[in-house]
């Protein structure tokens, strides 16, 4: 008989068989085997383990184990949409908000955030603008008074992916709303992601204000 290679990936699903393991080490270990699937550019295999993940975990009582299948869900989002298969991105992002959406949990929270951004991103690469305007507007209704950092920043993702959205509509005035709104809030922020979104809102704002030929503007919000 030959003898097995003990390759990390065996010793990995050796351990998820093992019948004392807790049911947050099997969730760790899949997503083990998911990056690892990942970076081995095996996609397809990668797609089934995050499947496996929601499939074995998704009607748990343990609040952790519901956060893991989240974050499958928007990781599988993640790679459907590397692959172009933008209509099954979508659905698994839909599946989060689905599953998750009136949870009070804050992890859970904030992975309905980055799905419904997810979302509206693609959908605005999709051209689809109002859709995308939709779901910016659903994470500013969900999350916008909230003071936890992450979904700070998902806020400040949406406020200047909805100025983006409102740009493919024509809608300038609004664009330009959107985008000082970022600066208001975060302008004056400690936190790096959220300086940076309102830098991006200001370089966004001041090539708006070029292209309405409103110069002197321009040059304010560069400055």
């Amino acid at each position: 008989m030959k003898k097995r290679d003990d390759s990390p990936m065996d010793l990995l699903m050796d351990a998820l068989r093992h019948p004392a393991v807790p049911p947050i080490e099997d969730a760790k270990v899949l997503f083990q085997r998911a990056a690892h699937l990942g970076r081995s550019n095996r996609f397809a295999e990668e797609l089934a383990t995050y499947e496996e993940v929601v499939r074995r975990f998704a009607e748990a009582n343990d609040v952790v184990l519901l956060q893991q299948v989240a974050i499958a869900l928007v990781n599988k989002g993640g790679r459907l949409g590397g692959l172009q298969r933008f209509d099954e991105e979508l659905v698994a992002y839909e599946e989060v908000v689905r599953r998750f959406g009136e949870n009070t949990d804050l992890v859970l929270r904030q992975q309905v955030a980055k799905a419904l951004n997810n979302k509206g991103g693609r959908l605005g690469a999709m051209r689809r603008f109002e859709e995308g305007l939709a779901d910016c507007e659903e994470v500013l209704r969900r999350f916008g008074e909230n003071s936890d950092v992450v979904l700070r920043q998902q806020v400040g993702i949406a406020l200047v992916n909805k100025g983006v959205r409102l740009a493919g509509l024509q809608r300038f005035d609004e664009e330009l709303a959107a985008y000082e709104e970022v600066v208001r809030q975060f302008g004056e922020s400690d936190d790096l992601v959220l300086q940076r979104l309102a830098a991006i809102a200001l370089v966004n704002k001041g090539g708006r204000l070029g292209g309405l030929q409103r110069f002197d503007e321009e040059l304010v919000a560069y400055e």
